[in-house]
Formats: C-alpha cells, sequence, structure tokens
C-alpha cells in the first residue's frame, strides 16, 4: 500500500489547478496563431484582445504544472510497495480521457494534439519516479543533476535560439519550448518536475505565510510571466530558454501557496472545478471546435464561449474522468 506523507488533501491544490488551466485555454483563444483576433473588428476590442494574447502564458503555466505535479505525486507516495498499482493508476488517470478525447478529436483533425507534448512528459516522470526514489542521493542533488543534463540538452538542440535572441535573428527562432519533441522535452522539463518533489520533501518544515507575502509573490509570477511572454513575441528570448529559469520562482510560489492553505481555506468554487482542472486542459481545443459550428466568436460571445468550454469539460470530468479515477482505486493487484 501507498503510504501517504500526510493523510490529508492540501486544499488549494485543486484551485491553481483550475486557475492554470484556465490560462492555457486562454492563451489558446487569444492566440494570433488562430487568427480569431481577426474576428474582431471594433479596435477598442481589438487592442484589449491583443493585449490578453501577451498576458496570457499557456507555456508557463504548464511549467507550473509540472511543478505541482512532482508535488502530488511526491506527497502521496514516499514509498511505493506495489509499483504494478502505481503505474496502473497514473497511466489509466492520463491515458483514459485522452484517448477518448483523441477519439472525438478524429472529427476535427486533432486539435488536441497540441497539449499531449506536456502529458507524453508527465507519463515519463511517472515511469521514472520509482527509479529516482531508490537513488541513495538528495532530491536538491537529482534537481542539480537533471538541470545540467537539461541545459546541455538545450545547448546542444537549440543552439539556433541563443542566435535568434543574440542576434534578433527571426530566421532561426522557433521559440516553443517542446520545439526538440515530446521525448525530449520530458527531459528539459523533469528539473522543474523535480521542484514539486523537493516541495513536499520541505512542506512540514514551514509553518505559515501570510496573505501579503502570497498576494506579492503572486503578483511577481504573473508579471514574470507577461514579461516572459514580451520576450518571446517581440525580442525573440525562446521559452526553451526561459521557462527552467521561471521555474525557480513558481517553486517559490507554489510553496507558499500549499503552506498558506495549510492554515487557511481555499475558495469552494475553484476547489470544485479544479477536479475537472485536467479534462479543462485535454478538452478545451476540442470544445472550442465544436462551439464554433454552433455560433462565431464575437467580442459579445467571448464569456459565453469560456462558460461553455468550462461546462463541458466539467461534464467530461463528471462523465469520464472521475469514473476512471474511481475504476483506478478499486482494481486491486
Amino acid at each position: 500500500m501507498d503510504k501517504p506523507i500526510e493523510n490529508k488533501w492540501f486544499e488549494g491544490v485543486d484551485s491553481l489547478r483550475f486557475i492554470l488551466a484556465t490560462i492555457v485555454l486562454l492563451s489558446h483563444f487569444f492566440a494570433s496563431e488562430t487568427d480569431l483576433l481577426n474576428n474582431f473588428t471594433n479596435k477598442s476590442v481589438k487592442m484589449i484582445a491583443y493585449a490578453l494574447h501577451y498576458i496570457f502564458n499557456g507555456t508557463a503555466a504548464v511549467i507550473a504544472f509540472f511543478v505541482i505535479s512532482g508535488f502530488v505525486i511526491h506527497v502521496s507516495n514516499k514509498r511505493i510497495s506495489n509499483i504494478k498499482k502505481f503505474f496502473f493508476r497514473r497511466y489509466l488517470r492520463i491515458l483514459g480521457p485522452l484517448s477518448i478525447i483523441s477519439a472525438i478529436g478524429i472529427l476535427f483533425h486533432h486539435p488536441e494534439k497540441g497539449v499531449v507534448w506536456s502529458l507524453i512528459c508527465e507519463l515519463a516522470y511517472y515511469s521514472i519516479y520509482p527509479v529516482l526514489i531508490r537513488l541513495k542521493i538528495s532530491w536538491e542533488r537529482k534537481f542539480l543533476i537533471s538541470l545540467a543534463i537539461a541545459t546541455l540538452v538545450i545547448l546542444i538542440g537549440a543552439k539556433h535560439e541563443f542566435t535568434a535572441f543574440i542576434y534578433q535573428d527571426k530566421n532561426v527562432f522557433h521559440g516553443y519550448y517542446w520545439q526538440l519533441g515530446p521525448f525530449v522535452t520530458w527531459i528539459i522539463g523533469l528539473p522543474c518536475w523535480l521542484l514539486g518533489v523537493i516541495i513536499a520533501e520541505k512542506i512540514n518544515i514551514y509553518q505559515n505565510v501570510s496573505l501579503q507575502k502570497l498576494v506579492i509573490m503572486r503578483c511577481i509570477v504573473f508579471a514574470t510571466s507577461i514579461l516572459l511572454n514580451v520576450l518571446k513575441m517581440e525580442f525573440y528570448l525562446s521559452f526553451v530558454l526561459s521557462m527552467n529559469l521561471f521555474a525557480v520562482l513558481i517553486y517559490y510560489w507554489v510553496l507558499f501557496e500549499v503552506v498558506y492553505f495549510k492554515k487557511n481555506q481555499a475558495n469552494h468554487f475553484l476547489e470544485y472545478f479544479g477536479k475537472s482542472s485536467y479534462s479543462l486542459y485535454i478538452v478545451h481545443p476540442v470544445a472550442f471546435i465544436i462551439l464554433q459550428l454552433v455560433f462565431r466568436l464575437r467580442s459579445y460571445t467571448i464569456l459565453p464561449y469560456l462558460f461553455f468550454i468550462i461546462l463541458i469539460a466539467h461534464l467530461f470530468y463528471l462523465v469520464v474522468e472521475y469514473p476512471l479515477h474511481k475504476l483506478a482505486k478499486k482494481i486491486q493487484f
């Protein structure tokens, strides 16, 4: 039986997941690559839409997901006595809902493919986690080793991004964190995931974080995510160069959040819909396409779009994801 570090679930984690999944949704919603911004004919509305395009950094949200994932996995599994059960539960929770949405995505040319890279990374982290537990070195040292390897991979595989930034050369610029493919990107993202594991190791050391300190940290993280978006879009600073450094800031933010909500109650609405954050993450590209078949995107339909996407994702959670969670817990090995 997996032995938990703590007997209770950490309140506030689901709220963070919901907010992060919504940021990913909004980043795709206002992405210039979709040409959706051209649907806004009013100049004022279009200016706001372009501002939102810079404000919502979906890749930064995914990096935060990696950190939170490492925390959740390690805070629940300090020792794994039944490795078959561990793998079955982890893989089913990821691949079960993903296989269903991928089957639906066939009808719409697989818009969900844009988020699959991060899920392949997650599966890689679940796969190597039992091995990492058995390594007789500290998690801090494992993080430093993984960071060194990730940096070497970036230096070799994404050297063109250094050229693009130094010489402001858009011709060799890619910009994406996952540009080397998911089967290499998991190596680049592993230090971010291990930062979450370190939070789980240290969570009982910290007893209190003030609301003021937490709010300041939230503002710093959000402002930095916007800055990195601007640097990528306007100055060719690739996410593959910036996001692992940003993950250190995410580490302190997530640590502050978890410690704060050890003694304070999270928002019930965010906690409830946070349960369906994974569904929102994988469903929103398909839901967006479906909604476009029903009614067109206009400035006055933005909020209905967001409402229905979140609703569709939550229904998917209730019908598909949650039953699979229950199944994963029931099956014995």
